[in-house]
């Protein structure tokens, strides 16, 4: 696409804020963000790298474009929005970089124990918990992660924060039961889950609030 958008007979046509340049930029930007939070780096990366490469290319055309659009009095502040967007995804890289950086840490060290009784994995998952934490902190759909702090919590015996955490978890998740149907229902990753019947993504909205939830029996099964 990029190659494409030097041709300096179709860009005036095609830089416009809902489509084209802009679009691509916004769209790629987003992509990279939906990888980063599933924890997919290497995705991301590429992401975020493409759409800093096409805002780029756009900026190397902006004055002609802007002219064209001037003379129609057509208010597009395309500059403000690519270099934006390149700012976005450079931050992004950043955290992504940083978040690839503790991973790489996690696994040189072994990796997460799922042996929770272990001895080993009392002294290792310890360690790990706070740079699986952090990862989560970016990456909050990461399974191996979020498996991660399953296994480092029971290391440490912690059973009440562990419920705790997949609670939350279920609950924030029942929001996408029912997603998967028709020509979606081949990507359902748990397709002999049934749809929660008793679970709102709503139950631990109040956490600013430091209100305590139970949850009934037919919300735990």
């Amino acid at each position: 696409f990029t190659d494409n958008c030097v041709d300096h007979s179709t860009l005036p046509t095609r830089l416009n804020g809902d489509g084209g340049l802009m679009l691509t930029t916004k769209l790629l930007t987003r992509k990279g963000r939906a990888y980063a939070k599933l924890g997919q780096t290497n995705e991301a990366q590429k992401a975020f790298e493409s759409a800093i490469k096409v805002a780029q290319s756009g900026l190397l055309h902006d004055k002609k474009i802007h002219r064209m659009y001037s003379e129609k009095e057509n208010d597009i502040p395309s500059e403000k929005i690519l270099n934006q967007c390149i700012s976005d995804a450079r931050l992004n890289l950043i955290e992504i970089k940083r978040v690839i950086g503790l991973i790489e840490a996690i696994n040189s060290n072994g990796g997460v124990r799922a042996d929770v009784d272990a001895p080993m994995a009392k002294i290792k998952n310890r360690q790990m918990y706070e740079r699986v934490n952090s990862v989560l902190s970016s990456a909050p759909a990461n399974v191996e992660m979020v498996a991660g702090k399953i296994f480092c919590l029971g290391s440490m015996r912690k059973w009440i924060e562990l419920a705790l955490f997949c609670e939350e978890l279920a609950c924030k998740h029942s929001k996408f039961d029912g997603v998967f149907t028709r020509d979606l229902e081949e990507f359902n990753p748990y397709p002999l889950v049934r749809v929660a019947e008793h679970l709102h993504p709503n139950i631990f909205s109040n956490e600013a609030e430091n209100v305590d939830h139970i949850l009934s029996h037919k919300q735990v099964a």
